[in-house]
């Protein structure tokens, strides 16, 4: 979907094409419904055929019992194998005919990926999603990875709350597309739906550095971080959504904003910084920890929080003994911290206050820390790369009035 917008949003890319209307759209506006990627209106539209379509056959089904129904619906039976050796019968009525048809062309080519993705739909369309599950688990065993007919055993899997499978599907989506936000949300929703909340969170965190624009994604991620509580981390993402989704101030959004800053007690970041950035290589940067300690840490923007080693951690004076793990997400991947709160974080006279840190071991020899998103997203970034500058600067407070948002 290269230089495509989606089509409800003319400032997002594009992330798919709907399966149905072939329309771009974009992470916030997929659904994948019925085997497929589809926009709103298409979900909609399908939803309305599919009760159409089922009361014409609970009809069809009254008039098979009075007249003796077996004859009418054709009543085939079709065993599919499960995972566990298993073969219980679905009965697919009047569809029969063509399910077993397309089984036997598979077993004519069992490694045909166009011949397997329309079987798990029909399957799926049939309501048989026990049999498109182990269906797709099967023909990947046999044949390899399939991105297309792994993204059906998600589907299948999230609805027979096999969460642990699911994560494991988009799990491999996300290997063979690592920037794809729509793979990313799905392992977030299957770890939430497992009860995984940390690993949740590291991936909402991730894909919303992608796409903070998309509304719905801003509150999956505030959702997350609320249920960690961490009030000021969540209003910090609806703020930066403000700023970066170019539209008229979203008032239910603003109200949550404003609730969750008096919650939590929250600061925006104040003062001004200013960093050399280098052609290559890391941005380093001095910082005070709780107007105490001084380290050298690296500017990331891939991490999600201000991460800190265990010995700097000791210099503080700080115990992460006991302190809630965390699944923290960096830009060279996944690792288990401890996070804690500090009163404060200073870099030259930009500082913020009231946050967490995580306190994560295996960070780079002569390395005291990261400077990860819950600091920077407190304040306005600007990198001249031409210049070789990242500037850090206060936000401006904005007003209260829900109109549209200066840039």
């Amino acid at each position: 979907m290269s230089g495509m917008s989606c089509h409800r949003h003319p400032d997002v890319p594009a992330t798919a094409a709907c399966g149905n209307c072939l329309q771009p759209i974009c992470g916030a506006c997929s659904v994948f419904e019925g085997g497929k990627d589809r926009c709103p209106e298409c979900v909609t539209r399908y939803w309305r055929a599919r009760r159409v379509r089922t009361g014409v056959l609970a009809a069809l089904g009254l008039a098979g019992l009075a007249l003796g129904g077996a004859l009418l619906l054709g009543q085939v039976r079709v065993s599919v194998s499960t995972s566990s050796g298993e073969t219980p019968a679905f009965d697919y009525g009047r569809d029969a005919g063509r399910v077993a048809r397309m089984r036997q062309a598979l077993e004519r080519e069992p490694c045909n990926r166009t011949l397997a993705s329309e079987h798990l739909q029909l399957l799926m369309s049939l309501q048989d999603v026990r049999g498109a599950a182990a269906a797709g688990d099967a023909f990947i065993a046999r044949c390899g990875k399939a991105p297309g007919i792994r993204a059906l055993t998600y589907a299948a899997h999230m609805q027979l709350s096999e969460h642990a499978l699911a994560v494991r599907d988009a799990t491999e989506l996300l290997d063979a597309m690592p920037n794809k936000t729509t793979y990313r949300i799905w392992r977030a929703q299957a770890h939430d739906a497992a009860g995984s909340h940390e690993a949740a969170l590291a991936d909402y965190q991730l894909a919303f550095e992608q796409q903070p624009e998309q509304r719905q994604l801003a509150v999956w991620l505030a959702d997350s971080l609320e249920r960690q509580f961490r009030p000021c981390d969540a209003a910090l993402v609806l703020q930066r959504h403000a700023a970066e989704a170019r539209r008229a101030r979203d008032p239910e959004l603003h109200l949550r904003e404003e609730a969750l800053v008096k919650v939590g007690d929250c600061h925006e970041g104040r003062g001004r910084a200013v960093l050399a950035m280098p052609r290559s290589g890391s941005i380093w940067a001095d910082v005070r920890v709780n107007d105490k300690a001084r380290g050298r840490f690296i500017v990331d923007t891939g991490a999600t929080e201000v991460a800190i080693s265990p010995a700097f951690a000791e210099r503080l004076g700080l115990n992460p003994k006991g302190a809630r793990p965390v699944l923290v997400a960096t830009a060279n991947g996944f690792t288990v911290a401890a996070l804690v709160r500090v009163k404060s974080v200073e870099l030259q006279s930009a500082r913020a206050e009231n946050l967490h840190v995580a306190v994560t071991p295996g960070l780079p020899p002569g390395v005291d820390g990261l400077l990860g998103m819950t600091f920077l997203s407190r304040f306005q970034m600007h990198a001249d790369a031409r210049a070789g500058l990242m500037e850090l600067t206060a936000r401006e407070r904005r007003p209260a009035a829900h109109g549209p948002i200066a840039r």
